[in-house]
């Protein structure tokens, strides 16, 4: 078992109007190759965030949905400006999710920080738990 995610400021925001997007974490298994015999079974919180930013109307089928998925890469970790004003997610993802809004589509945006970056390290906690990373 790997520690809790870090406590950490997200105030390092240079955008101001975020206040839509949450900040979630999610379990990931630290192996996704694990094989059948060595079953490890070691998870880290991974740091996602969400925005219904371009949400006409929640819990309505009849509009389309889309939900768009930005993969931070190999870089700084994210703030709660990524799906804003972002070089990592943002501009066609924006535009496109803005149009679609616009004709009465509802759009998730969603992004998930690269694990090893920002607050998605999976630190290890003082348990033994090299068999696991073995």
């Amino acid at each position: 078992v790997l520690d809790d995610p870090p406590k950490g400021s997200l105030e390092d925001d240079t955008v101001e109007d975020n206040d839509d997007v949450e900040v979630n974490y999610m379990t990931q298994p630290l192996d996704h190759f694990a094989s059948a015999t060595t079953q490890s079974t070691v998870t880290f919180q991974q740091r996602y965030f969400s925005s219904t930013r371009f949400v006409v109307a929640k819990n309505d089928d009849s509009r389309p949905a889309y939900a768009f998925l930005c993969v931070g890469g190999e870089g700084p970790g994210l703030t709660k400006s990524v799906l804003i004003d972002s070089v990592h997610c943002t501009g066609d993802m924006i535009e496109l999710a803005r149009r679609l809004s616009s004709e009465n589509a509802n759009v998730y945006l969603f992004a998930l920080e690269h694990r090893y970056y920002g607050h998605s390290y999976p630190f290890l906690s003082t348990q033994n738990h090299s068999s696991a990373l073995e």
